[in-house]
C-alpha cells in the first residue's frame, strides 16, 4: 500500500473570492523549487485546507448519472523542454537523464463546479525518489498586468509505493469552487523528487478530476 503525504491549499490574490476564508502564505524557497516554480517574480501561494472526510462515498468511474462527473487531464506537456515517453511500462511518461522533470496538464472545468477528488495513476520503482504531484490555482484578473498569482491546492507524493500506484487528493472536507473566468486549474508533476536526477523507474500514466456541478 501507498503511504500519502498530503498537504492542501487554495488561492487568494487576484482570484474570484471563495467560499472559504483561508489564509495563504508565500512558498517557501524549498516549496517554490520542488514545485518548478523558479522566477520570484510569480507569485506562488500555499493555502492549507481541512482534513479530507473518509467517510464521503463516491464514484470511482465517474459515470454520468453518478454523483461526480469526471474529467482526465489535457496530454502532460513539458515544463520548458521535451521529456521522453514510453519506457517500460508503456504508456507510462517519464523524464530521462538530460531533460525536463515537470510535466504539467490543464483542466477544463465548468464554472461553480467544485473538485472533490483529484487522482493520479503512476509507477515507482525507485528507491530513493518519488513522483510529487500538485494541484494549482492560477488566477489574473481580466486586463491586469499582474503577473498571474499561482497557488498550491494540494499536494501528494508515491513515497512507499513499488510498482503501480494511484495517489489521491481529497478535498471532500471543502471543496473547491471552479471560476474558470479568471484562473486555470493545473495538474503538475515533478517526476524526479528530491534529487532532480531522472531515471526510467518513475512514470505518470494519467490524472484525473471528479467534480460536482455548480450547487452540488
Amino acid at each position: 500500500m501507498k503511504r500519502l503525504l498530503l498537504t492542501t491549499s487554495i488561492l487568494a490574490a487576484g482570484c474570484w473570492a471563495m467560499p472559504h476564508a483561508y489564509a495563504d502564505r508565500p512558498a517557501t524557497p524549498a516549496e517554490r523549487q520542488a514545485a518548478g516554480f523558479d522566477d520570484p517574480a510569480i507569485p506562488y501561494m500555499i493555502r492549507e485546507m481541512p482534513a479530507a472526510r473518509s467517510h464521503m462515498p463516491r464514484s470511482p468511474k465517474g459515470i454520468p448519472g453518478s454523483k461526480f462527473q469526471t474529467r482526465l487531464g489535457a496530454a502532460f506537456l513539458g515544463r520548458t523542454s521535451d521529456y521522453t515517453f514510453g519506457f517500460a511500462p508503456p504508456p507510462s511518461t517519464g523524464c530521462d537523464s538530460g531533460t525536463e522533470r515537470f510535466a504539467t496538464a490543464a483542466f477544463d472545468l465548468p464554472q461553480g463546479a467544485r473538485i472533490h477528488y483529484l487522482d493520479v495513476f503512476a509507477f515507482d520503482a525507485n528507491a530513493s525518489d518519488d513522483m510529487l504531484v500538485f494541484l494549482q490555482q492560477v488566477c489574473q484578473d481580466l486586463g491586469s498586468l499582474d503577473p498571474p498569482v499561482v497557488t498550491q491546492l494540494g499536494n501528494t507524493t508515491t513515497s512507499g509505493s513499488a510498482g503501480n500506484a494511484l495517489v489521491t487528493l481529497d478535498f471532500s472536507a471543502a471543496p473547491i469552487e471552479v471560476n474558470r473566468y479568471t484562473c486555470h486549474y493545473l495538474v503538475r508533476v515533478n517526476l524526479a523528487y528530491p534529487s532532480g536526477a531522472c531515471t526510467t523507474s518513475i512514470g505518470l500514466d494519467k490524472a484525473r478530476i471528479q467534480y460536482t456541478n455548480a450547487g452540488n
